[in-house]
């Protein structure tokens, strides 16, 4: 049989990534973005916003989160592999893994401020 179709691999990869939302979870800098998130939504009721500013709030919101994610796990990696030695070449790469997480919530502020204020 397929692997693509096989019904438990696929439930034993959904179970891997709920997992993973456990995990992240754990992390501190999650909830602060949980937090935005949920202000955001409820300042979206309040204004009582239009599909295409739901869109691009639910948009901003999961994109600060897969950053997070990413950011989280490339974090772990580093930590992993070096042992925890900070090296400048791992420093690089967790900075630059950080700021993307940055860069994601500039986007998701702007398009606040470009949603509520605007």
């Amino acid at each position: 049989m397929n692997k693509l179709f096989h019904i438990p691999t696929r439930l034993k990869a959904f179970g891997y990534a709920l997992n993973g939302l456990r995990a992240l979870w754990r992390e501190p800098h999650i909830k602060l973005h949980c937090i935005a998130g949920i202000v955001a939504i409820v300042a979206g009721c309040i204004k009582t916003l239009d599909h295409l500013h739901w869109i691009a709030i639910f948009i901003a919101i999961s994109l600060v989160w897969i950053a997070e994610a990413l950011n989280t796990a490339i974090e772990k990696l580093c930590d992993f592999a070096c042992n925890h030695q900070l090296s400048p070449a791992i420093k690089k790469i967790k900075d630059i893994s950080a700021a993307a997480v940055l860069l994601a919530a500039i986007l998701s502020v702007s398009i606040a401020i470009f949603t509520f204020i605007f």
